[in-house]
């Protein structure tokens, strides 16, 4: 390996585009490790790093914070997080800030459940904005 495909934390945060503070938790969290290199050197493998920098990518196109989520579903925040614990459902984390994360996917699965609960499986009871008969502006 050659010293070109490593590099140091700072700007091994910059690619990442994060602070150097997350940096070092999440060094200390061990999710991101640090090749040993002679000369006690603490240097990346840039090729961890951008796989790393992909996954949070897809992970931010894939999945909604909890406020994005509540605002989906149409309840609030705090009803979600005690739903959330009750049906102990799979909870994702964001690997740099720990924000709690719900999959889009899980999230229209609950959407349906909540809404065939609250106003019945009829469409015409629902409220307008939940209704895929009428024609979406």
């Amino acid at each position: 390996m050659h010293r070109l495909d490593f590099l140091g934390k700072n700007k091994a945060a910059k690619l990442l585009g994060i602070s150097l503070l997350i940096f070092k938790r999440l060094r200390k969290e061990h999710k991101i490790i640090r090749s040993s290199m002679p000369a006690f050197r603490r240097l990346y493998n840039i090729k961890g790093l951008e796989l790393l920098k992909l996954h949070v990518e897809d992970l931010e196109k894939n999945y909604l914070r909890i406020n994005a989520a509540a605002a989906f579903i149409g309840i609030s925040t705090t009803t979600l997080r005690t739903r959330d614990k009750e049906a102990n459902n799979r909870l994702y984390k964001h690997p740099y800030y720990n924000w709690r994360m719900f999959k889009k996917t899980d999230l229209e699965k609950i959407k349906k459940n909540y809404q065939e609960a609250r106003y019945g499986s009829d469409q015409s009871n629902l409220p307008s904005i939940f209704r895929t008969d009428l024609p979406q502006y």
